[in-house]
This record gives structure tokens, C-alpha cells and sequence, in this order.
């Protein structure tokens, strides 16, 4: 049984990157389970204006192969990009989510923002499912970009994270 969730678990994870990578407007599903329900929320959310998917993971609980949401790499028609988190259920109390982007030159890790820095909608709190980073600007082709995100507090922690991409 463990062995079916793991290839389960490894099979999803390739849906959602080639959902991604195709630019397909869904959020890869979570697995159905008994008496919960999916957050039907629009991909890369921003108060200044929606994106494109450029890359995208599942957030998963350390705790056990549960996926507890999704992060993706956004990036709009001026090419700006952010970091985008979704989780399938509200925030539970005690509990908090957050995303983060990393910019990176020529392969060397420079700047970091996540859901409190200024342009972005703060921390994932309880009863909520979503949050943004910042959306920062970049035309140049040395400036790659990675979202991750997190959830912790209450018992067990998630994290997922996207490709080091454009």
C-alpha cells in the first residue's frame, strides 16, 4: 500500500510540472480524501493583477506523504515574478504558511522575499488558504527565479518548492 502511494505521490508530482510547464491554468488536485474539499482557487493570485504558472510543486508534510498544497513560480506580461502558495484546506488555528521567492544571478543566490515583504498580502493565517510575494522585475536572462513554500506550527511541518527557472 505504501508503495502505491509513493508511485501515486511521484506520478502527481509529474502531472503538476508538466500541467506547469504546458501553462495549463489548473492547480494540480490534491488526493481525494473522506469528508474534505479541494480549494478551487485561481493559479498566481496578486492583488496587482494575475499570471502564468511557470513553474509549480506540491507542498508536502514532512510527516508523511500527505500533499497539503501547492506552490508555483508566477510571472506576468511584464515579465515580473512571484511566489504563489495555495493549500487545499483553511489554515487550521495554531498554524501558519507562507510563500518565498529567491532570486538567483548566474547561479549565486542574491535576494529573498516571502508573503510579509512590502507588495506582498502576508502570512497564510488561520482560516485562510493562500499568499504572495512581491512581484519583482527582471528582463535579464542571468536572473532565475524559485518559489517555495511552507506551513508549520501545530505538530508537523510542509514544504514544497519549484525548479530554479524563467
Amino acid at each position: 500500500m505504501n508503495a502505491d502511494r509513493a508511485r501515486g505521490s511521484a506520478l502527481s508530482k509529474v502531472v503538476c510540472s508538466v500541467a506547469a510547464a504546458a501553462g495549463l491554468a489548473t492547480l494540480a488536485a490534491a488526493p481525494a480524501e473522506a469528508g474534505t474539499s479541494e480549494v478551487t482557487a485561481a493559479n498566481c493570485r496578486h492583488t496587482l493583477g494575475a499570471g502564468q504558472v511557470v513553474s509549480a510543486a506540491y507542498i508536502e508534510a514532512f510527516s508523511g506523504d500527505r500533499n497539503t498544497g501547492a506552490v508555483q513560480l508566477c510571472k506576468d506580461s511584464s515579465s515580473r515574478y512571484w511566489g504563489y502558495v495555495v493549500f487545499y484546506r483553511p489554515m487550521p488555528a495554531g498554524r501558519l504558511g507562507e510563500a518565498w521567492l529567491d532570486s538567483y544571478v548566474n547561479g549565486e543566490l542574491r535576494s529573498v522575499w516571502n508573503c510579509g515583504s512590502p507588495g506582498g498580502n502576508l502570512q497564510v493565517q488561520p482560516g485562510q488558504t493562500m499568499c504572495w510575494t512581491p512581484k519583482i522585475s527582471s528582463t535579464s536572462a542571468s536572473v532565475k527565479f524559485r518559489a517555495y513554500g511552507t506551513s508549520w506550527g501545530g505538530g508537523f511541518n510542509s514544504y514544497g518548492e519549484t525548479a530554479i527557472t524563467r
